[in-house]
């Protein structure tokens, strides 16, 4: 997105422990959306390629 225009520009966060993440923004109120089905099969492609 050009400098100067309004609107979203995608972001990547880092965390070191996602769960305890998550958990914490529940607690202070953040509604969390997560599609965890897709990112668990996410998950088992990346381990199944790395063996």
């Amino acid at each position: 997105m050009p400098e100067g225009t309004s609107g979203l520009r995608p972001l990547t966060f880092l965390f070191d422990n996602v769960e305890e993440t998550f958990a914490r923004l529940a607690e202070a109120g953040v509604e969390v959306k997560s599609d965890r089905a897709r990112s668990q099969r996410r998950n088992r492609r990346l381990a199944a390629r790395s063996r």
